[in-house]
């Protein structure tokens, strides 16, 4: 059977949410992509305010660029990062934007359990020296 294209607003929303999900909780779009969700053809500071509003009311949270004061790009070629809120990608964010004791442990436990730094180290004893 084909699959349907979401027809409504709402229904867009919907998708564009479960499309995070089934990305691990954690999607890069352009900010083209929300304003065609959203229904719009430009990305004037309304159309930018109503995006935000309508990622917050599915459960959806947003990374741009640094410096950009939670506020979301003005093009429509630049990228935002989306991610479900209360999500593991939400939380570790959180703890890295807000300095403090439980946050360092949680990402401590975080860093832990990542196997990335066992396998970093067993390449390096696997290659030969770097010459100096």
């Amino acid at each position: 059977m084909a699959q349907q294209i979401p027809t409504s607003e709402a229904q867009r929303w919907a998708a564009l949410r479960a499309e995070v999900e089934a990305a691990g909780n954690l999607l890069t779009v352009d900010m083209g992509r929300l304003r065609d969700t959203a229904g719009y053809d430009k990305l004037g500071s309304n159309v930018r305010a109503y995006i935000k509003s309508k990622l917050a009311s599915v459960g959806l949270k947003f990374w741009s660029e640094p410096g950009s004061d939670g506020e979301l790009p003005n093009y429509q070629d630049e990228l935002v990062r989306l991610y479900v809120a209360e999500s593991a990608a939400d939380l570790s964010y959180r703890a890295h934007m807000s300095p403090g004791a439980d946050n360092d442990q949680f990402l401590r436990q975080q860093l832990a359990g990542d196997e990335s730094k066992a396998i970093l180290m067993r390449i390096r004893e696997l290659l030969p020296p770097l010459a100096t």
